[in-house]
């Protein structure tokens, strides 16, 4: 079977076609703090180790199959679409599922999905 998208998403059972034109998303999460030091020169204070990612997926087809068991806190390792973060070999990532959030639209037959997954970082 040819692959339908270079996004691989491993921990979930996902079946045959359910991605299909993803649209990736990466956005850095909050756990650092940027402050004015005494000279007014803004520093940022997060410590390297506490730098972690939200990486959201959605994707849109016609009559596409439907994903199930699909729980929050679930183990997910997803491989990243290349040059997504400027790399042009693909990032495999470590997550857990933040939320996921299927759609129908029954006129159009339209399958939507958001699943949102953050980066769990290597345990100290």
């Amino acid at each position: 079977m040819v692959a339908m998208t270079q996004l691989v998403v491993s921990g979930i059972t996902i079946p045959n076609g359910a991605i299909r034109n993803p649209t990736v998303s990466v956005a850095w999460l909050d756990n650092g703090e940027l402050a004015y030091d005494c000279n007014g020169v803004l520093r940022d204070m997060t410590l390297q180790t506490r730098r972690r990612r939200q990486i959201t997926v959605t994707c849109t087809d016609i009559r596409a199959p439907e994903m199930e068991n699909i729980w929050r806190g679930d183990l997910v390792t997803i491989t990243l679409i290349p040059h997504l973060l400027g790399a042009a070999a693909p990032e495999a990532i470590a997550c857990r599922v933040d939320s996921y959030e299927p759609s129908r639209e029954e006129f159009q037959a339209l399958t939507e999905w958001t699943l949102v997954l953050l980066e769990i970082g290597e345990e100290p």
